[in-house]
């Protein structure tokens, strides 16, 4: 069993979409890793520049999209699952994220913020919109 550590700091997320296709991994200093099914090694590695104090990933139920928080923890990438191409990019106009989940609705994304409060996006609008 040959064992490969792509980390050199703690995992804060580990998900899997529901289909099994693909990987998702996200370390304390900002680094992602997204992994398809069936490859020992990753398709695709990035770093924040500015890494955030809390880390987050979230699937959409359809596993089309998935969201992450960005650079100094006031920005929400929208990523594509197919291409692992940023889709779509959130600001959040000063407040610092916690958490990320996707609503039911897999375009409505719901921002935890180190405030204790709820902000919800539409994620079909470039920018996206608050809801």
């Amino acid at each position: 069993c040959e064992v490969y550590s792509q980390f050199s700091v703690p995992l804060t997320n580990i998900l899997y979409s529901s289909d099994s296709r693909i990987l998702l991994t996200a370390a304390k200093d900002g680094t992602f890793q997204f992994t398809m099914q069936k490859l020992d090694q990753p398709i695709k590695q990035l770093t924040v520049d500015f890494p955030p104090d809390y880390v987050a990933i979230v699937l959409n139920k359809e596993n089309t999209k998935f969201a992450s928080i960005g650079n100094y923890g006031s920005v929400i990438s929208i990523w594509d699952s197919n291409s692992f191409t940023i889709s779509n990019s959130i600001g959040t106009k000063g407040f610092i994220l916690r958490d990320l989940i996707y609503s039911p609705k897999s375009w409505e994304l719901i921002a935890v913020t180190t405030d204790c409060s709820l902000r919800f996006y539409d994620t079909r609008v470039k920018g996206g919109s608050l809801i």
